[in-house]
Protein backbone atom coordinates (compact mmCIF):
# COMPACT_ATOMS: atom_id res chain seq x y z
CA UNK A 1 0.00 0.00 0.00
CA UNK A 2 1.12 3.54 -0.76
CA UNK A 3 -0.55 6.60 0.77
CA UNK A 4 0.03 9.99 -0.85
CA UNK A 5 -1.13 13.36 0.42
CA UNK A 6 -0.77 16.82 -1.01
CA UNK A 7 -1.83 20.43 -0.63
CA UNK A 8 -2.18 22.75 -3.60
CA UNK A 9 -2.22 26.53 -3.30
CA UNK A 10 -4.14 28.49 -5.94
CA UNK A 11 -3.64 32.23 -6.20
CA UNK A 12 -5.55 34.54 -8.52
CA UNK A 13 -4.83 38.16 -9.38
CA UNK A 14 -6.77 40.17 -11.94
CA UNK A 15 -6.98 43.74 -13.17
CA UNK A 16 -10.01 44.77 -15.21
CA UNK A 17 -10.35 48.16 -16.88
CA UNK A 18 -13.79 49.29 -18.03
CA UNK A 19 -13.61 51.88 -20.83
CA UNK A 20 -16.26 54.03 -22.43
CA UNK A 21 -18.36 54.56 -19.29
CA UNK A 22 -20.90 57.34 -19.17
CA UNK A 23 -19.27 60.77 -18.77
CA UNK A 24 -21.80 61.78 -16.11
CA UNK A 25 -24.33 60.35 -13.69
CA UNK A 26 -26.94 61.75 -11.29
CA UNK A 27 -24.18 63.31 -9.17
CA UNK A 28 -22.49 65.09 -12.09
CA UNK A 29 -19.40 64.50 -14.27
CA UNK A 30 -17.38 61.30 -13.79
CA UNK A 31 -14.42 59.49 -15.30
CA UNK A 32 -15.13 57.47 -18.43
CA UNK A 33 -12.87 54.58 -17.35
CA UNK A 34 -12.51 52.58 -14.15
CA UNK A 35 -9.90 49.99 -13.10
CA UNK A 36 -10.57 47.16 -10.65
CA UNK A 37 -7.82 45.13 -8.94
CA UNK A 38 -8.63 41.90 -7.11
CA UNK A 39 -6.61 39.11 -5.48
CA UNK A 40 -7.33 35.85 -3.72
CA UNK A 41 -5.68 32.62 -2.58
CA UNK A 42 -6.98 29.27 -1.34
CA UNK A 43 -5.57 25.85 -0.43
CA UNK A 44 -6.91 22.52 -1.70
CA UNK A 45 -6.05 19.11 -0.15
CA UNK A 46 -5.80 15.78 -1.97
CA UNK A 47 -5.34 12.23 -0.68
CA UNK A 48 -4.52 9.14 -2.78
CA UNK A 49 -4.33 5.48 -1.74
CA UNK A 50 -2.58 3.05 -4.09
CA UNK A 51 -2.80 -0.72 -3.61
CA UNK A 52 -0.32 -3.01 -5.40
CA UNK A 53 -1.94 -6.48 -5.51
CA UNK A 54 0.41 -7.53 -8.32
CA UNK A 55 3.67 -6.28 -9.79
CA UNK A 56 1.86 -5.15 -12.95
CA UNK A 57 -1.41 -3.93 -11.38
CA UNK A 58 -2.29 -0.88 -9.25
CA UNK A 59 -5.64 0.00 -7.69
CA UNK A 60 -5.95 3.74 -7.06
CA UNK A 61 -8.51 5.62 -4.96
CA UNK A 62 -8.31 9.37 -4.49
CA UNK A 63 -10.32 12.24 -3.08
CA UNK A 64 -9.62 15.93 -3.26
CA UNK A 65 -10.85 19.47 -3.30
CA UNK A 66 -10.36 22.02 -6.03
CA UNK A 67 -11.43 25.55 -6.85
CA UNK A 68 -12.35 27.77 -9.76
CA UNK A 69 -12.20 31.58 -9.52
CA UNK A 70 -15.27 33.61 -10.40
CA UNK A 71 -15.52 36.08 -13.26
CA UNK A 72 -13.31 39.05 -12.33
CA UNK A 73 -15.63 41.49 -14.14
CA UNK A 74 -18.25 40.91 -11.44
CA UNK A 75 -15.96 41.95 -8.56
CA UNK A 76 -15.40 45.30 -6.87
CA UNK A 77 -12.03 47.00 -6.47
CA UNK A 78 -9.82 45.43 -3.77
CA UNK A 79 -12.37 42.65 -3.20
CA UNK A 80 -11.00 39.26 -2.16
CA UNK A 81 -11.61 36.80 -5.00
CA UNK A 82 -14.29 34.26 -4.03
CA UNK A 83 -13.79 30.73 -5.30
CA UNK A 84 -16.23 28.07 -6.43
CA UNK A 85 -15.44 24.87 -4.54
CA UNK A 86 -15.09 21.56 -6.38
CA UNK A 87 -14.99 18.10 -4.75
CA UNK A 88 -13.83 15.02 -6.66
CA UNK A 89 -13.71 11.25 -6.01
CA UNK A 90 -11.91 8.76 -8.28
CA UNK A 91 -11.42 4.98 -8.30
CA UNK A 92 -9.30 3.35 -10.96
CA UNK A 93 -6.99 0.59 -12.19
CA UNK A 94 -3.63 0.72 -13.90
CA UNK A 95 -2.08 -2.29 -15.64
CA UNK A 96 1.37 -2.54 -17.24
CA UNK A 97 2.70 -5.19 -19.62
CA UNK A 98 6.35 -5.24 -20.71
CA UNK A 99 7.48 -7.74 -23.36
CA UNK A 100 10.91 -6.99 -24.76
CA UNK A 101 10.78 -3.61 -26.47
CA UNK A 102 6.98 -3.39 -26.24
CA UNK A 103 5.29 -1.64 -23.31
CA UNK A 104 1.51 -1.51 -22.90
CA UNK A 105 0.19 0.77 -20.15
CA UNK A 106 -3.60 0.77 -19.60
CA UNK A 107 -5.65 2.89 -17.22
CA UNK A 108 -9.33 3.08 -16.39
CA UNK A 109 -11.19 5.04 -13.74
CA UNK A 110 -14.62 6.10 -12.56
CA UNK A 111 -15.11 9.62 -11.23
CA UNK A 112 -17.67 11.79 -9.43
CA UNK A 113 -17.37 15.58 -9.24
CA UNK A 114 -19.49 18.17 -7.42
CA UNK A 115 -19.32 21.91 -8.15
CA UNK A 116 -20.85 24.23 -5.53
CA UNK A 117 -21.95 26.99 -7.94
CA UNK A 118 -21.31 26.16 -11.59
CA UNK A 119 -21.08 28.46 -14.61
CA UNK A 120 -23.06 27.69 -17.77
CA UNK A 121 -23.33 29.63 -21.01
CA UNK A 122 -26.73 31.28 -21.44
CA UNK A 123 -27.58 31.76 -25.13
CA UNK A 124 -30.21 34.40 -24.34
CA UNK A 125 -27.82 36.53 -22.27
CA UNK A 126 -24.79 35.81 -24.45
CA UNK A 127 -22.55 35.09 -21.45
CA UNK A 128 -21.94 32.62 -18.65
CA UNK A 129 -24.20 32.69 -15.62
CA UNK A 130 -24.24 30.91 -12.28
CA UNK A 131 -26.74 28.05 -12.05
CA UNK A 132 -26.06 26.60 -8.59
CA UNK A 133 -24.73 23.17 -7.70
CA UNK A 134 -23.96 20.61 -10.42
CA UNK A 135 -22.69 17.03 -10.37
CA UNK A 136 -20.75 15.01 -12.94
CA UNK A 137 -19.94 11.33 -13.12
CA UNK A 138 -18.45 9.01 -15.70
CA UNK A 139 -15.59 6.74 -16.70
CA UNK A 140 -12.27 7.20 -18.48
CA UNK A 141 -10.14 4.59 -20.29
CA UNK A 142 -6.71 5.13 -21.82
CA UNK A 143 -4.06 2.86 -23.35
CA UNK A 144 -0.49 3.76 -24.27
CA UNK A 145 1.64 1.54 -26.52
CA UNK A 146 5.39 2.09 -26.82
CA UNK A 147 7.85 0.25 -29.04
CA UNK A 148 11.34 0.99 -27.81
CA UNK A 149 12.11 4.67 -28.15
CA UNK A 150 10.72 4.96 -31.68
CA UNK A 151 6.96 4.51 -31.56
CA UNK A 152 4.38 5.95 -29.18
CA UNK A 153 0.63 5.53 -29.60
CA UNK A 154 -2.18 6.43 -27.22
CA UNK A 155 -5.95 6.02 -27.35
CA UNK A 156 -8.34 7.41 -24.75
CA UNK A 157 -12.09 7.56 -24.24
CA UNK A 158 -14.23 9.43 -21.72
CA UNK A 159 -17.94 9.16 -21.02
CA UNK A 160 -19.42 11.79 -18.72
CA UNK A 161 -22.86 12.81 -17.49
CA UNK A 162 -23.46 16.31 -16.13
CA UNK A 163 -26.60 17.39 -14.28
CA UNK A 164 -27.84 20.34 -12.30
CA UNK A 165 -28.52 19.28 -8.72
CA UNK A 166 -32.10 19.58 -7.52
CA UNK A 167 -32.78 21.19 -4.14
CA UNK A 168 -32.69 18.62 -1.35
CA UNK A 169 -31.15 15.89 -3.52
CA UNK A 170 -29.29 13.15 -1.65
CA UNK A 171 -25.49 12.99 -1.89
CA UNK A 172 -25.64 9.82 -4.00
CA UNK A 173 -28.39 11.18 -6.28
CA UNK A 174 -26.17 12.21 -9.18
CA UNK A 175 -28.54 12.45 -12.12
CA UNK A 176 -31.92 13.58 -10.82
CA UNK A 177 -31.74 17.12 -12.18
CA UNK A 178 -31.79 18.34 -15.79
CA UNK A 179 -28.81 17.56 -18.02
CA UNK A 180 -26.37 20.41 -18.59
CA UNK A 181 -26.13 21.82 -22.09
CA UNK A 182 -22.83 22.10 -24.01
CA UNK A 183 -21.24 19.15 -22.17
CA UNK A 184 -20.38 16.28 -24.57
CA UNK A 185 -21.19 12.82 -23.27
CA UNK A 186 -18.44 11.11 -25.28
CA UNK A 187 -14.91 12.28 -26.07
CA UNK A 188 -12.29 10.13 -27.79
CA UNK A 189 -8.68 10.85 -28.66
CA UNK A 190 -6.01 8.98 -30.61
CA UNK A 191 -2.36 10.01 -31.05
CA UNK A 192 0.64 8.34 -32.66
CA UNK A 193 4.23 9.56 -32.89
CA UNK A 194 7.38 8.15 -34.47
CA UNK A 195 10.91 9.13 -33.45
CA UNK A 196 14.13 8.20 -35.22
CA UNK A 197 17.76 9.18 -35.56
CA UNK A 198 19.31 9.57 -39.00
CA UNK A 199 22.89 10.33 -40.02
CA UNK A 200 23.46 13.18 -42.47
CA UNK A 201 27.11 13.71 -43.41
CA UNK A 202 28.19 11.91 -40.26
CA UNK A 203 25.98 14.17 -38.14
CA UNK A 204 23.12 12.64 -36.12
CA UNK A 205 19.77 14.26 -36.74
CA UNK A 206 16.72 13.46 -34.61
CA UNK A 207 13.40 13.44 -36.42
CA UNK A 208 9.85 13.12 -35.10
CA UNK A 209 6.50 12.93 -36.83
CA UNK A 210 3.08 12.57 -35.25
CA UNK A 211 -0.64 12.75 -35.87
CA UNK A 212 -3.73 12.89 -33.70
CA UNK A 213 -7.48 13.08 -33.96
CA UNK A 214 -10.31 13.89 -31.54
CA UNK A 215 -13.90 12.69 -31.61
CA UNK A 216 -16.40 14.80 -29.66
CA UNK A 217 -19.93 13.51 -29.14
CA UNK A 218 -23.13 15.51 -29.41
CA UNK A 219 -23.56 18.25 -26.85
Amino acid sequence: LTLLGGLRVDATAAQVTHRGLAASDRDGPRLTSQTTDVFGAVTSPRLTLVAHPHASLDVVASAGRGVRPVDAQALSDAERVPYTRVAALELGLRHRIVAGSVTLDSRSSAFVTRVDDDLLFDADLGRNRYIGETRRYGVMCATTLRYGTRLDAQASFTWAEAHKTLAGAALADLGSGPRLAYVPRFVGRFDVAYHDDVVVRREHLGISVGAGTTLVGRK
